[in-house]
């Protein structure tokens, strides 16, 4: 007799990666460190650091969280106070003095109970969480842009998530790959390339040229 195959929640999933997961260590930002973000063709964003917790965005106030991805590399990820069910990753490369603004979106209840194939038949995009990039500068001087990359198409790579969770991703094409749990909570879990979309970025980790900064932060 044949066991039916059950989707393991989002939250099990999480529960799985925590304990010992490698977490990145927290980047502490002064009170009073801001950020502005120049989008051509909008207004300015600003980010301010309130204290070890609050930040400020465009004036309304969210939690926060930083780690350093590379000594001049910041990540700074909160949930956008200006929308509900939505959070901002902010990349900002301190050497480059540019960013990548990520915006995710949640669905609302109808859109989350469409199932994947009549997403399929109505043409939609395979998921319903939208992901939004925007390149950025964080002066307004003019000057090399983040963008989007094909690096990783062909690549196998393994990642190891916590002592207990380890999986192998197998990047397709510029929208698509494939996974599967190598040990952990999904293990013998494979993904098909249809169930998972994505897009790649690059993150300059050096520079040729431009104002190298100091980073204040730890």
């Amino acid at each position: 007799m044949t066991s039916e195959a059950v989707f393991i929640q989002v939250g099990a999933l999480a529960d799985g990666f925590a304990p010992h997961g490698n977490l990145l260590a927290t980047a502490s930002l002064p009170a009073g460190e801001n950020f502005t973000f120049y989008v051509a063709g909008s207004e300015p964003q600003q980010l301010v650091i309130e204290d070890e917790q609050t930040l400020s965005w465009n004036g309304k106030r969210a939690p926060w969280r930083a780690t350093a991805l590379r000594p001049d590399i910041l990540f700074i990820d909160f949930l956008d106070p200006e929308r509900d069910n939505a959070s901002i990753s902010a990349v900002c490369n301190l050497t480059q003095r540019n960013a990548t603004l990520v915006y995710g979106q949640l669905p609302d209840e109808a859109a989350a109970r469409l199932d994947a194939f009549s997403r399929v038949e109505q043409g939609l995009p395979l998921t319903a969480v939208d992901a939004r990039f925007v390149f950025a500068r964080l002066d307004a001087q003019p000057g090399p842009l983040p963008g989007f990359t094909d690096a990783l198409i062909g690549m196998r790579n393994q990642y190891t998530y916590s002592p207990t969770e380890r999986y192998e991703h197998i990047y397709l094409n510029d929208n698509f790959y494939a996974w599967q749990c190598l040990d952990g909570v999904e293990k013998g879990w494979r993904m098909s390339i249809a169930a998972i979309t994505c897009r790649w970025l690059r993150i300059s980790i050096c520079s040729s040229g431009g104002r190298k900064s100091s980073p204040r932060w730890g």
